[in-house]
């Protein structure tokens, strides 16, 4: 099976931001006649259990040719939940599935139950994560280093202006020592 999102395909374990996958990805898959498949994409790290974000059930020739059992829906993960693994497993049915699914939070298991299939004959997988907050941890980086500079420099002019007063303390000393 090979997944392409834009015309570019996913190689295994590649990264992949959440802008890249909006759009529904082409499949591609040497689909034998009179067979019939289906396809599920989903997110087993999802922050409410595994998350499904694309079911295909009854393929045959072209995942075009399916029955979207759940539409489509990019990936999207929260702020701060890190990386992302999202699934794409290809089965062979025993026949044809006539099943109604609304719910995306569903447990792997229970999922291929209702579909009665079996172990997938094809896995490809990509990474995601969310885009949002980068940028605003660099720049508290760069001020904190800032902020670090500026105190150490001021101390080390405080650490000057110090050293000045003594020499100056001291020489006044030694002249009164010398009238004296």
């Amino acid at each position: 099976m090979e997944v392409y999102y834009n015309n570019k395909i996913v190689n295994n374990n590649e990264f992949l931001k959440p802008s890249e996958t909006q759009t529904k990805p082409q499949i591609k898959y040497s689909f034998e006649n009179n067979k019939l498949y289906t396809l599920l994409m989903h997110d087993p790290d999802s922050i409410y259990g595994n998350r499904f974000h694309w079911i295909v059930a009854n393929i045959s020739g072209d995942v075009k040719n399916g029955v979207d059992l759940l539409p489509y829906t990019g990936p999207a993960p929260p702020p701060k939940t890190g990386m992302h693994p999202y699934i794409f497993e290809l089965y062979e049915q025993d026949g044809n599935i006539d099943v109604n699914l609304e719910e995306r939070n569903v447990p792997m298991d229970i999922v291929k139950n209702k579909l009665n299939i079996g172990e997938p004959i094809s896995v490809i997988h990509f990474i995601s994560k969310n885009e949002s907050g980068g940028k605003r941890t660099k720049t508290r980086r760069n001020k904190t280093r800032r902020n670090k500079t500026r105190r150490n420099k001021t101390r080390r002019n405080q650490k000057k202006i110090r050293t000045r007063r003594n020499r100056t303390k001291r020489s006044s000393h030694k002249n009164k020592n010398i009238t004296n």
